[in-house]
């Protein structure tokens, strides 16, 4: 079983490792293979501030951990509704979760 956890990105670094800290402490759904079940899916909306910084520590951090990590960085301000669409074509999963990340908004999901 794979969870794909899609995390919309945008001006979030505020919040943004918090996140990815308790998308981190998940234990996994799968022992003993190559992942841990959970992918983890980040898309940088054309962020202004550190996020794209944030997401490159934490890609290392989560591949470390055996999630699957993938990450889109816009070269232009896409808006929500592209970045989440993009997401979701990206996923592997049959389960996907939504956390949408602006700049006043900690652990947003939908």
């Amino acid at each position: 079983m794979l969870v794909s956890v899609i995390i919309g990105v945008y001006n979030a670094e505020k919040y943004l490792a918090q996140t990815l800290d308790s998308v981190a402490s998940q234990t996994g759904l799968v022992q003993g293979k190559k992942n841990n079940g959970i992918e983890v899916i980040l898309i940088d909306d054309f962020s202004k501030d550190n996020s794209s910084k944030i997401i490159e520590q934490y890609t290392y951090i989560l591949e470390q951990k055996r999630f699957c990590v993938r990450s889109i960085t816009h070269q232009q301000n896409a808006g929500t509704t592209r970045s989440y669409t993009e997401g979701a074509l990206m996923a592997r999963a049959s389960i996907s979760r939504f956390w949408i990340m602006m700049t006043s908004s900690p652990l947003s999901a939908l």
